[in-house]
């Protein structure tokens, strides 16, 4: 779910307009690196693990919209907010059109950056889903895992790794060199 956000907060640097998300800064988001999720998996299929063990793998950081959202406002010189509770419950009436005048928004400028640093195609899109924007708290607790010898490599989102993640993105030359410093 962070990608999209990524995608949104470069069509806004564009835009030049605060991004805002549904909702409150308070609603947990929990994120796991994808390496922690590749060494977990490793993990317990070599560890010897009882069949039947059920892990969730989540970041140790209580992952919510506000902490992303001051990641992306640092990251691409943006302002970022929230609309609250009454748009969000108005929102919510008629959620799948705000999504998709949301997504038509995003595109635009997204396409138009693209363009404008020669990234003629991209996987990455600022769409948004449904389940990326409902009021649906996602927070599991990911230390259960730790009690069978696992240690995670990343347990928070640091904003270097994610600087890190978006310029891997840059240097494939699917995400617009558009950083701040």
């Amino acid at each position: 779910g962070l990608m999209p956000r990524i995608v949104c907060a470069a069509a806004y640097k564009q835009l030049g307009e605060t991004m805002k998300f549904l909702w409150d800064k308070t609603m947990r988001i929990n994120t796991v690196h994808v390496d922690d999720v590749c060494r977990a998996l490793f993990h317990v299929t070599k560890d010897r693990i009882p069949s039947g063990s059920i892990f969730n793998l989540a970041d140790k950081n209580d992952t919510d919209q506000a902490k992303v959202n001051a990641l992306l406002a640092a990251m691409f010189g943006i302002k970022t907010g929230f609309h609250g509770m009454i748009i969000s419950n108005l929102a919510r009436l008629n959620l799948s059109g705000v999504i998709q005048a949301a997504n038509e928004k995003h595109m635009i400028p997204w396409d138009a950056i693209c363009r404008e640093h020669k990234i003629d195609t991209t996987p990455l899109s600022p769409y948004m889903s449904n389940e990326l924007l409902s009021n649906n708290s996602l927070y599991v607790d990911g230390s259960r895992i730790e009690s069978s010898g696992y240690v995670y490599s990343q347990p928070t989102i640091d904003p270097e790794r994610l600087r890190e993640m978006v310029q891997m993105a840059i240097d494939l030359e699917v995400f617009p060199p558009i950083l701040s410093a």
